[in-house]
């Protein structure tokens, strides 16, 4: 039985979306949250079509960052598994290190790895 793609499979994250923009809107507008620190939906969007441009540049270099970032990760795991094969003493060293590092979830790397930044 092939299940139909229809948008009434996305009724219920229809919404759920609704609702927390609406939840949103209603924090802010009732002064739970400052519009300072959150500001109200329809500001955010009117102000992504302000600086649509200046995204769009921005967009392009982090994609850029980023393959790049994906490139050398490619690099560096295809070397490292060849060095792994070809020398035993290698494997039995760097593999116990990775096998306990996909352990780690990425989220707690972050601030392992803060390369000097000061910010949180």
């Amino acid at each position: 039985m092939k299940k139909s793609t229809s948008i009434a499979n996305y009724g219920y994250s229809i919404v759920l979306l609704i609702a927390l923009v609406i939840l949103w809107h209603m924090s802010v507008a009732f002064g739970w949250i400052n519009d300072f620190v959150l500001p109200y939906p329809l500001d955010v969007v009117r102000t992504l079509f302000k600086i649509r441009e200046d995204l769009a540049d921005h967009l392009a270099a982090t994609v850029q960052e980023a393959l790049y970032g994906l490139l050398l990760a490619i690099a560096f795991s295809v070397v490292t598994a060849f060095v792994m094969d070809q020398f035993a003493a290698v494997k039995k060293a760097l593999f116990p290190i990775f096998l306990v590092s996909q352990t780690i979830p990425v989220i707690c790397l972050r601030h392992c790895l803060r390369c000097g930044s000061d910010s949180v």
